[in-house]
């Protein structure tokens, strides 16, 4: 199937350097209201240790690719969140905003959420569970602060 998509784990698997993979997805929604939520989550995964952070953007915002300090971005757009779950590399986080490749991970893996306004993603992410209230960063509630 990696052959297929034209997917190397190894090119990922070399940068890790023996630690662990996070993917943090953006759904290329911009909106000055979200920035503080999105700015706040990835300086919070960058604080983690042994942890090193991916970026990838979602498929129907090509050619978008997202350049933050600490993250490294992932080239190939078209290749699905799925397939790097299926392969051996070492993911331990899965953080980002509002997309739907949620639903394919545990909820342990979650380590950060920024909802979209234009999809009704979590509130089914919080009622089947995969998601809890203390891994959302929404905007709207700070600013009613």
């Amino acid at each position: 199937m990696f052959h297929l998509i034209q997917f190397n784990p190894l090119h990922y698997q070399e940068q890790l350097k023996n630690k662990n993979m996070g993917i943090y997805l953006y759904d290329g929604f911009v909106n000055s209201d979200r920035v503080k939520a999105v700015t706040n989550l990835k300086k919070n995964l960058l604080k983690m240790k042994n942890v090193v952070w991916f970026s990838k953007q979602h498929p129907r915002v090509r050619g978008t690719n997202e350049k933050t300090k600490g993250f490294i971005p992932i080239g190939e757009t078209s290749i699905p969140l799925e397939a790097f779950l299926l392969s051996d590399l070492p993911i331990k986080y899965i953080a980002g905003e509002g997309s739907s490749a949620f639903y394919s991970v545990p909820p342990r893996m979650i380590a950060g959420y920024v909802p979209n306004p234009y999809r009704f993603y979590l509130k089914h992410l919080l009622d089947l569970k995969i998601l809890t209230p203390d891994k959302v960063y929404d905007w709207q509630e700070s600013q009613k602060k």
